[in-house]
């Protein structure tokens, strides 16, 4: 079924040594035929380059930031070196199960998708708990996204994001945060985009496991919100 398309596979990655080899692993296992997995470093201070550089699979591009952008400036970056007819992110800490693309890529080749976007709350097998706070702050924005659009979106910062790449090279992206992924969806909306949503499975992290969203994030959507 995805024999006739090219599929990338971006990921940006911020000191992610403990995850980012078994999120790699778990991609290049997949059956489907990815063309390329594009890591974009966000000059981690720990082994996530030296991780990344060990599996030397022709697969795999890494690109290395000299200095910490943020996730939005790492995507935009990946999109801009991919190959790929259809775009997948991924995120490098394996809260996001890669065994759940197959599902998510359907939408592409059976009703000719535009953009896919994942949904954690309805989880095709598992969903672990996270912070109430982070799944209220998700569940407003989904709404005042659903308001601004007249969409019905169930999961709006859901990480699994895809997309083909003739719509996104429609659209300019400014965000560095990860206010992208707002920005993101608002503009390829706002290109009256053929839309789907997939359950996905969610092994939510803590602030321990080195989650990195924090309040000024929820405060950025706010602004992504207002400003796309």
């Amino acid at each position: 079924m995805h024999e006739d398309k090219k599929i990338s596979v971006i990921i940006p990655c911020f000191n992610e040594e403990i995850f980012i080899g078994k999120t790699l692993n778990n991609l290049l296992e997949l059956d489907i035929n990815l063309t390329e997995i594009i890591i974009v470093d966000d000059c981690s201070s720990d082994k996530s380059v030296e991780i990344v550089k060990k599996l030397d699979n022709k697969k795999i591009k890494l690109i290395t930031n000299k200095k910490n952008h943020g996730k939005g400036f790492c995507i935009r970056l990946a999109i801009e070196k991919s190959v790929g007819d259809i775009i997948i992110i991924q995120d490098a800490d394996n809260e996001y199960n890669p065994k759940n693309i197959d599902n998510l890529l359907k939408p592409f080749f059976i009703n000719k998708a535009d953009f896919v976007i994942g949904n954690r709350f309805q989880s095709i097998n598992y969903r672990k708990i996270g912070y109430f706070y982070q799944t209220l702050f998700n569940k407003i924005i989904t709404l005042l996204v659903n308001i601004k659009t007249n969409k019905n979106f169930s999961d709006v910062e859901c990480g699994y994001k895809l997309f083909t790449k003739k719509i996104v090279e429609t659209i300019k992206l400014y965000e560095k945060s990860f206010g992208i992924e707002i920005e993101l969806l608002l503009k390829i909306v706002g290109k009256n985009a053929k839309i789907y949503e997939v359950n996905v499975d969610y092994d939510a992290r803590t602030i321990e496991d080195g989650k990195k969203i924090r309040f000024k994030d929820a405060l950025r959507a706010i602004y992504c919100l207002l400003r796309y």
